[in-house]
């Protein structure tokens, strides 16, 4: 048989993991940033240092905060760092998989690197851009990895077998120290073991081999529920309590009918429903992509495609004597692979919690990623047997999957530019917040991130870091559905909130409320009692306008905004127009007013009538300006402007018309002034 020309070797499988990673995780990372948890992981980094975390994590998984006590003096606070690191994480934690798969069946390197791309990209999980929180469990799969590897070359004897045991019980007190996901994962290794032993050893010595090397890892693992569940000393009630098990004592019968059909339903999702996101790919984005983005994943696709059918092609093969020597490698990937998804799964369960279950649920089931590629390359193996179709079918699935996740991260990168945006913007209107304020909105200002998030990002951005004994200074609270009773009767109202180490306290009227929503409007709105008369608020905002108080802001900064947290100062752009103009509004310094509206609108070349304005509601602080100084001529006129391009703002342009004319001193200015009202149609503003 003729020889092949061209063979890629089998050690360029962690290079092309690694191209794989950058590929799907690292071409967005620059533009990423902090999300979620870790908004509140950064606040402790820069309040108290990563001493700060291990009375953070006090709460639940006192060890756990060991990973950042070591990394974070590395990493610091920049995003850019921490997703790099994510990537890498990520990659080397596949890497390890090939590794353990490759010490089990060693004339099967090639199908586990099959494996390992499709742990490295799986679909299931899509948080990867959550860098800082899930950093930890991406560790605990490496270490979870090294200590399978040492753990079997231990068994396989040789000088440094000892050592290889020690590292690999290291491994396993690292990896449970951090977290409880992947404790009943340690199960799946005396199946590993077995399979071992069926390669070197006779059938009356498998039990007996597998037993004894399985000793000292099942005496750990028991350690450690007995530790988690009876020794570990926990400030308040245990937040990851085994539920399943007070369920079953106390009604049996139904408690394993729900358990047993969240088992098949969770299972199967992670196996087979899941893959619909790739199905669907362009159908339900977090939000509309970018044309720019939706070429990049798709060109990226492509690119994975293309590299993946020659890579895989080129790639040395396992021999036509890989099946001869594992007959039963096919049955093993898949009942093994099976196994380790019911048992990555286990945790989650036993604590009450689904894995198809909302934004973030997926985490629950990060230990099953490495069975679920383990089943879906055996079941492939078996269903297509043809090396030229199976690798047309694992490259396409790659490519689609490389997609679905660069679509995520440029979610994710829209949701960051938001986040910036904000935040830049509140310290422009808001250089400074008294201590104590609490910061409302309708609703939560970012898809999926949570109120402590928001928080926390308030208390890095007024640099809000208590002494001790103190308050946490800011808060943000959504007001739907919390303060759906209260609207009626807005002030007053406490306000209290604690979240591990953070502990918040105040009341309305101490709060402001922002409205926020870059769909509908350029700039955020920090309101007042003025707004009452916004087209566009909702009405559970409106009824609560009395509860914010302007006069909780000062000019006074104890800093800028960190920019290796938010980003570099932004363009001043409209928004920065709009915000300095608002604040200048609140001290009726009228004339900064109308400064800035000068230079928004000659030096920037701002129009009502551009298309860039989603709403004119932005105008309306230029228009007020021009009024308290006399430039009636130039308010009358982008009044005009503002009701011709919005005629649901004409109500609220009259009122304001109305307002200042009646608080004029009289004279020809008011006589001009009820002229021009005039000429904006406003006559039943005229009617007293």
């Amino acid at each position: 048989m003729e020889k092949e020309k061209f063979v890629i070797p089998v050690w360029s499988i962690p290079a092309a993991l690694f191209v794989l990673a950058v590929l799907s995780f690292g071409i967005l990372a620059p533009k990423l940033g902090f999300y979620w948890d870790d908004w509140a992981k950064v606040y402790v980094n820069q309040w108290q240092g990563s001493s700060g975390f291990w009375q953070y994590y006090l709460e639940d998984r006192p060890l756990s905060a060991w990973t950042h006590v070591v990394l974070t003096p590395l990493l610091g606070s920049s995003p850019l760092k921490w997703q790099i690191f994510g990537v890498l994480i990520r990659w080397i934690s596949a890497w390890s998989f090939w590794w353990v798969l490759a010490l089990i069946w060693p004339k099967a390197k090639k199908h586990a690197a099959f494996a390992g791309a499709l742990f490295l990209v799986y679909p299931l999980f899509t948080m990867q851009p959550l860098a800082v929180t899930f950093h930890q469990q991406w560790m605990q799969y490496f270490f979870y990895f090294l200590s399978l590897a040492w753990m079997i070359l231990a068994f396989r004897g040789g000088k440094l077998r000892w050592l290889y045991l020690a590292l690999s019980l290291i491994m396993v007190a690292a990896h449970l120290s951090i977290t409880e996901y992947f404790i009943a994962s340690e199960l799946i290794r005396p199946f590993l073991l077995w399979v071992v032993c069926a390669q070197e050893l006779d059938r009356k010595k498998k039990i007996r081999s597998v037993m004894l090397w399985w000793l000292p890892y099942a005496m750990m693992a028991v350690a450690f529920v007995v530790y988690r569940l009876f020794l570990i000393q926990l400030p308040a009630d245990d937040p990851n309590q085994v539920v399943l098990l007070d369920a079953l004592r106390n009604s049996p019968k139904s408690a394993l009918i729900d358990f047993v059909k969240t088992v098949f339903a969770d299972s199967f999702y992670v196996l087979v429903t899941q893959w619909q996101q790739i199905m669907d790919i362009g159908v339900n984005e977090i939000f509309p992509l970018f044309p720019a983005d939706i070429k990049l994943s798709w060109g990226l696709g492509v690119i994975v495609f293309g590299l993946s059918m020659v890579y895989w092609l080129k790639l040395k093969k396992d021999g036509k004597d890989f099946l001869e020597a594992y007959p039963k490698w096919v049955s093993q990937m898949v009942l093994i692979g099976l196994l380790a998804v019911l048992l990555g799964c286990l945790p989650a369960w036993a604590a009450g919690r689904r894995i198809w279950f909302d934004a973030h649920s997926s985490r629950y089931a990060l230990p099953a990623l490495f069975g679920a590629s383990m089943f879906w390359v055996g079941a492939l193996t078996w269903a297509i047997p043809k090396r030229l179709p199976r690798t047309m079918i694992l490259s396409i699935f790659l490519g689609l999957i490389v997609v679905l996740q660069v679509r995520n991260a440029a979610a994710y990168q829209q949701t960051w530019e938001d986040q910036t945006s904000f935040y830049w913007q509140l310290y422009w209107r808001a250089p400074h917040l008294e201590k104590g304020t609490a910061v409302l909105a309708e609703n939560e200002l970012f898809p999926n991130q949570g109120s402590f998030a928001i928080s926390s990002a308030l208390n890095i951005l007024y640099q809000g870091y208590p002494e001790e004994g103190e308050n946490t200074p800011y808060w943000f609270y959504a007001m739907n559905p919390r303060f759906e009773k209260s609207a009626g009767h807005p002030l007053d109202i406490p306000l209290r909130t604690q979240f591990r180490t953070f502990q918040f306290e105040g009341q309305t009227p101490d709060s402001v409320i922002v409205y926020y929503d870059p769909g509908k409007m350029n700039c955020m709105w920090l309101l007042d009692a003025d707004e009452i008369d916004n087209p566009y608020l909702p009405a559970l905002t409106k009824a609560m306008l009395p509860a914010s108080n302007v006069q909780r802001i000062t000019e006074t900064s104890d800093g800028r905004p960190s920019e290796e947290i938010f980003g570099a100062e932004p363009e001043h752009d409209w928004c920065y127009f709009y915000q300095k103009a608002a604040l200048a509004k609140q001290s009726q310094d009228w004339e900064a007013v109308v400064d800035l509206a000068d230079q928004a609108r000659s030096e920037n070349g701002y129009h009502p009538h551009d298309q860039v304005f989603k709403t004119m509601q932005e105008w309306m602080v230029f228009v007020e300006g021009y009024l308290n100084t006399g430039n009636l001529e130039v308010a009358s006129e982008l009044s005009a402007l503002i009701i011709e391009r919005e005629p649901a703002s004409t109500a609220r342009v009259c009122s304001l018309w109305m307002r200042n004319m009646t608080a004029s001193t009289g004279g020809e200015a008011e006589v001009s002034g009820y002229e021009l009202i005039e000429q904006l149609h406003c006559e039943e503003y005229l009617v007293q």
